[in-house]
């Protein structure tokens, strides 16, 4: 659990970087925040994939979000993890049903796109993955795997035949993506296979129009020179890399959370360093065809979970430190693509210890956000052109009710 402190948020926006650093892309966001007319299986308008877990359920129906509550009653580690149900009308309800897995401490679960395995980072690298039996039920399939390597990040295969981990050692101690099968018929994980080689890897963000590629955080990917801390990837055995871009214009950054816009054309990267004497900050780089161009940096304090509106408008900033969320939004203007709206009109009071945030891609609760929180979770929405705040839910009282991470059925 994060230390309480204090912490200036600033609401300014840092200029953006100089002509020579700009790609224009292919696209623009839509600054109108109205939900697109759509003709994707899955509603979202993104291409079909081909794989035994990626078709995905009905857009609207009860879904399972878990939590993990990583302390006991008395402080010490605890491995329970909860179940929950998000019902098709948006509320959360629980029946106080709990698992044991590794300890979760912060982070986003991955599902399959089918919804039907669930897997979590531990806080000793292993991972824990199980299978959704009902919107109520789930049934542990490895408690912790040990895959070889230290996991910090995992998300699932648009095929939802592989989970992909990042392990953010430095390249000799492993660190770099690894590839882990999933079996089609029963979920067990196969032996993992490292398939590309990176420095301080952080996450792995899918591109949703074209699921054969993906965005890598991290520096030195496949051998890359000093520089680069964004990497175009196709994701393989072996992983090929399109190209990088520097996206904060030095290297002190400390990676945090991050996230692609809906359209795919942006990708919005934190830095929490402690250290650097630099302000923390949310890069924002455009994604190209075949390559990645700094564009633009904020100021924001301490974001350590970025979520992008389904709608391109607008972006959500958890700020751990600083007991916030911040909401992005969507100009259309080439120089400055995003600007600090600010926070929400919170139901209630204010976040308290924000630790990881994830939200419904599909269907009339499309934009949908479950926030953990000390002692408790969190409903927001995406709206047009910012963020609504439908209050703090909580399931109990003490250390043991304090939840970690987070994660919501496709």
């Amino acid at each position: 659990m994060r230390p309480a402190t204090l912490a200036f948020l600033p609401l300014a926006v840092v200029a953006c970087r100089g002509p020579s650093a700009r790609h224009e892309p292919d696209t623009w966001p839509d600054d109108t925040g109205a939900p697109q007319d759509t003709d994707g299986p899955d509603d979202t308008g993104n291409p079909p994939v081909d794989g035994c877990r990626a078709t995905p359920q009905a857009a609207d129906r009860d879904r399972l979000v878990v939590a993990s509550y990583p302390y006991t009653s008395a402080g010490g580690s605890a491995h329970a993890w909860q179940i929950f149900t998000l019902t098709v009308a948006g509320e959360l309800t629980s029946e106080g049903v709990r698992f044991d897995l590794g300890r979760g401490y912060d982070g986003r679960v991955t599902f399959t796109p089918d919804g039907t395995i669930g897997l979590a980072v531990n806080d000793d690298g292993t991972l824990g993955a199980f299978e959704v039996l009902s919107a109520g039920s789930v049934r542990v399939i490895e408690a912790r795997y040990d895959g070889g390597f230290y996991a910090d990040s995992v998300v699932a295969d648009p095929s939802g035949e592989w989970a992909w981990v990042v392990d953010g050692n430095w390249p000799e101690n492993g660190g770099g993506l690894y590839r882990v099968p999933i079996d089609c018929e029963d979920g067990s994980l196969g032996a993992a296979e490292r398939v590309l080689v990176a420095k301080l890897p952080a996450h792995l963000l899918w591109l949703r129009g074209r699921p054969e590629r993906a965005v890598l955080v991290g520096r030195e990917a496949g051998g890359a020179p000093a520089g680069d801390d964004l990497f175009l990837i196709e994701p393989g055995s072996p992983t090929e890399v399109l190209g990088g871009a520097d996206a904060f214009g030095d290297d002190e950054a400390i990676f945090a959370g991050a996230a692609l816009s809906a359209d795919d054309t942006w990708a919005l990267v934190g830095d929490n360093s402690a250290f650097s004497g630099i302000s923390n900050r949310v890069a924002v780089v455009g994604v190209g065809e075949d390559v990645l161009s700094p564009w633009q940096v904020l100021e924001v304090d301490d974001p350590v979970d970025i979520l992008a509106s389904p709608w391109g408008d607008s972006a959500l900033v958890v700020s751990g430190y600083s007991d916030a969320v911040v909401v992005l939004r969507a100009t259309g203007e080439p120089q400055a693509p995003f600007e600090i709206l600010g926070e929400p009109d919170y139901s209630g009071a204010s976040p308290q210890l924000p630790a990881a945030a994830d939200m419904v891609p599909r269907g009339s609760l499309r934009g949908l956000v479950v926030l953990s929180e000390n002692q408790g979770l969190r409903r927001l929405r995406f709206e047009a052109g910012g963020v609504a705040d439908l209050g703090l839910e909580s399931f109990g009282e003490g250390l043991d009710y304090i939840p970690g991470a987070v994660g919501i059925q496709p």
